[in-house]
């Protein structure tokens, strides 16, 4: 319970009778409405005033909860190190923060923390100008006062660059989309007793990325995250802590299971090798394509959606069905009354034409 319901539940108000400018939440506690927090001022312990709280969402550190209805809302502070601050705070959760207080004091526009935020901002605007671009790899340095480079392939990718220079290497980018692709060998040798054997299995073509990327950032992406491509998913892990823990376990003599990542490359579409999956299949390695499995598991969803719309076609003929029949032949309506004459006869006419007929003749047929 925040200090603001305490308050006013001490002067007998109730969540049904409770002044304007609050109001009952679900949260069983009184809270400012919008409108009114729209036109408060706050205080800084430093002095500065703030004009309204426009939108605001609540935290808490330290077992303190910091809001309006406490007292103690937390905003960004405007100063960084241009000046030093004894009521500032900044930790890894809150950053560098102060606690404001409600002031009857009258706003002053020249006494604000909009006027410094204000400038904060044409600050950061100038800064931006100064790159002659836009770039997702460069990041705001506020002791600086400038942005400065971060530079990750990834962010590159994902963000979808179309710069045709590189604003952090200033290099032309090539824009040609094309992806990078990978194959993946799995082998898995066991002996149990007198018996050996080894099933390898090859699946070729897999996509680092859902959708084609820039050539430069592919090969930038590459060059960084080249030995994080490991081929391995969800069904390798049991199989890899079994093979290297085969001795605990009683069911084998022996067992050993790796998974390979071969033939990393970059290409524009996946290009078969049709003699290498021949020469593989000869091998004895099962060759598959991640395409192909992946169109396979398309079409297995596309047949179980239509047999699950057949089944309920089905299902409502029959209870079309059913509700005719009833109605022909029992002579009652859905509603549980009897049917008229002529909903018997529309009935009969409808069976007919599923093959049903019946033999029971109306009177005025």
């Amino acid at each position: 319970m925040n200090q603001l319901t305490e308050k006013l539940l001490t002067q007998g108000h109730t969540k049904d009778s409770h002044p304007e400018y609050v109001e009952w939440t679900n949260w069983g506690h009184f809270e400012y409405t919008s409108k009114y927090l729209a036109n408060t001022v706050w205080e800084t312990p430093c002095g500065l005033l703030k004009n309204g709280i426009h939108g605001y969402s609540y935290g808490s550190y330290m077992g303190v909860v910091y809001c309006p209805e406490n007292n103690n809302p937390r905003f960004g502070c405007p100063y960084y190190d241009e000046k030093p601050c004894q009521h500032r705070f900044n930790t890894k959760l809150m950053g560098w923060n102060c606690v404001y207080h409600q002031t009857d004091r009258p706003y002053d526009y020249e006494r604000s923390v909009e006027k410094l935020w204000k400038e904060w901002d044409e600050l950061k605007a100038l800064a931006w100008r100064v790159i002659g671009g836009f770039c997702f790899c460069m990041v705001w340095d506020r002791p600086k006062r400038k942005y400065i480079p971060k530079y990750d392939p990834d962010k590159c990718v994902k963000e979808g660059c179309k710069n045709e220079v590189c604003l952090i290497t200033r290099k032309p980018r090539n824009l040609e989309k094309v992806n990078i692709y990978y194959d993946v060998l799995r082998e898995k040798y066991y002996r149990i007793g007198l018996i050996e054997d080894t099933e390898r299995t090859i699946k070729k073509g897999i996509k680092v990325f859902p959708k084609q990327v820039a050539r430069t950032d592919a090969e930038a992406w590459l060059q960084r995250y080249k030995d994080e491509i490991t081929g391995i998913n969800n069904e390798d892990y049991q199989p890899l802590y079994f093979s290297e823990n085969h001795g605990k376990y009683g069911e084998y003599d022996y067992f050993n299971y790796k998974v390979t990542v071969q033939n990393i490359r970059i290409e524009k579409r996946e290009v078969r090798d049709l003699l290498q999956d021949l020469r593989d299949a000869q091998e004895g390695i099962e060759v598959l394509h991640a395409s192909d499995l992946i169109k396979k598991v398309k079409a297995d969803k596309k047949a179980k959606r239509q047999q699950r719309k057949e089944e309920k076609e089905r299902w409502l003929q029959n209870r079309h069905i059913k509700n005719l029949r009833r109605i022909a032949e029992e002579g009652i309506n859905s509603n549980g009354e009897p049917a008229s004459d002529v909903l018997k006869a529309w009935a009969i006419k409808e069976l007919a034409k599923h093959g049903i007929e019946i033999e029971k003749q109306l009177s005025l047929l």
